[in-house]
């Protein structure tokens, strides 16, 4: 009960009765509605609050607080109140199917349950997939090594490969997928600024995302006209409600998708419905898979295998020879293989089809490297405040690329210098007057031309490229140095 009717989030004026108090006396009761209060876990909503403006403080029913589960501790002059919904999430598990990569997600409080949500998520896949679970591959963690779990797979005829202990690379699509829900709930709570205890909604809001996403593409499957680059609608709007955006993406839609009806266009006295799309809009979460859908059916249509392992990449052969290579990320395509006649060929049908142009030949190629990438994305977020022991993690990296590539250091690395006096103190292993004042760390250069790491080369001052970034220049000077660089 509260005499503040300013704090209710909520409040019914209709509900009108008397409360009896300590003294024997009935007060009236004017209404009826819900509390938000503010706790150090956050804001809790207290329903059925009584507004009661006869008296003078919050009244808090201890008796009722107990009959609906709640926990009540008094300590000294404290009274501690545990929400029994409100009972901390510590951990959350996800299911990946190795081949289409859809993810089903659950909260866990302890990793115990592991089992028993495993249990249920062997229930609730195979009744909507109509097909029996095989094969489960998960880390060496003793949630999944425990008894119990064992003799749950053994007795549904479950293989369970488990990785080796510390190697999570050898699981790396749960480790990426793990690693990109916590790193969008992160990004959530930052935009909302919202506490940490918020971080299993935020969570469960990325993982409904993805998981409608693949829903939505592979349900109500429609055959449309592949040839009509306009925006169809319905004449007839069904009802429903969808935000309109400016732009649209040419492609067919898988799904059924509604948009409101946009300035101009709307129909008199059916202002409430909404138009049903044949085409995608720019922006929706449907207009990638639409693109990937019409470029996959023209691909193998003209004859292209798609790889099993990289949905994205396509092979064209003919017998034992392969003729042609795709690689699609996107709209952009890298193409392979064949002869001059063959790539024309295949460019101009390309062209032809869809809206492309030929951008020529590749320049540079940045493969996915699973055995860095987390190394990588790791180190990327402490580029703007990094510290030797980042630099250390950098080169370490950097080494392990360079080994992979067979490019070891043979012969020491040539750097020049325009100063006589540096390059002769650097050859020179005796130490005499005019060298005794340097500080120990100028010594570092001496001691990798002694171990023939590098080699110092002296240049003259008109061929020192490094002017340019050191060195206030006049314009021809700038201009030359520009030209020698190739820029």
């Amino acid at each position: 009960m509260t005499p503040d009717a300013a704090i209710f989030k909520s409040i019914d004026r209709s509900f009108n009765t008397r409360v009896k108090v300590g003294n024997g006396h009935y007060i009236k009761v004017e209404g009826k509605g819900d509390v938000l209060i503010d706790t150090p876990s956050g804001t809790k909503l207290v329903s059925h609050v009584l507004l009661v403006p006869e008296i003078d403080r919050n009244l808090l029913s201890i008796a009722q607080l107990l009959e609906n589960g709640y926990s009540v501790v008094f300590k000294g002059k404290e009274c501690l109140i545990s929400d029994p919904s409100g009972s901390k999430l510590m951990y959350f598990i996800i299911f990946i199917d190795d081949y289409s990569r859809f993810c089903w997600g659950y909260f866990l409080k302890c990793k115990s349950e592991v089992a028993s949500v495993f249990w249920k998520f062997k229930v609730v896949v195979e009744t909507q997939s109509s097909c029996k679970l095989k094969t489960l591959r998960s880390k060496n963690g003793m949630e999944y090594t425990s008894a119990v779990f064992q003799t749950f797979c053994e007795k549904s005829c479950i293989k369970h490969q488990l990785t080796n202990t510390y190697t999570p690379q050898q699981n790396g699509v749960s480790e990426i997928k793990n690693r990109t829900l916590m790193d969008m709930a992160r990004c959530l709570m930052f935009e909302r600024n919202l506490p940490k205890s918020f971080w299993a909604e935020a969570v469960n809001t990325d993982k409904s995302e993805l998981e409608y996403t693949a829903e939505d593409l592979v349900t109500e499957q429609t055959k449309a006209d592949q040839n009509d680059l306009e925006m169809d609608i319905d004449h007839e709007p069904v009802r429903g409600t969808r935000p309109l955006s400016e732009k649209y993406e040419r492609e067919n839609v898988a799904t059924e998708i509604s948009v409101e009806q946009p300035e101009g266009f709307k129909v008199v006295g059916e202002e409430d419905k909404v138009f049903k799309l044949r085409k995608t809009l720019y922006g929706l979460k449907q207009a990638p898979m639409a693109w990937y859908d019409r470029i996959d059916t023209y691909l193998v249509s003209s004859r292209f295998e798609r790889s099993i392992s990289e949905p994205t990449l396509y092979v064209k052969k003919e017998g034992d020879e392969t003729l042609l290579i795709v690689s699609l990320y996107v709209d952009d395509l890298l193409v392979t293989r064949g002869n001059n006649a063959i790539l024309t060929n295949f460019k101009g049908k390309m062209e032809s089809m869809f809206e492309m142009s030929d951008l020529g030949e590749m320049s540079y190629f940045l493969a996915t490297r699973p055995d860095i990438m987390f190394a990588v994305s790791l180190l990327s977020r402490f580029m703007h405040c990094c510290n030797m022991d980042h630099f250390q993690a950098a080169k370490r990296v950097l080494r392990k690329i360079m080994a992979d590539m067979n490019l070891h250091q043979r012969e020491a690395t040539e750097i020049r210098c325009d100063n006589q006096s540096a390059v002769a103190i650097a050859k020179n292993p005796m130490f005499h007057g005019k060298t005794k004042h340097f500080k120990i760390k100028f010594h570092f250069v001496r001691e990798m031309e002694q171990s023939q790491e590098i080699r110092l080369v002296h240049c003259s001052s008109e061929d020192q490229l490094a002017d340019i970034l050191t060195k206030p220049l006049c314009v021809s000077r700038f201009k030359n140095l520009i030209a020698k660089l190739g820029v």
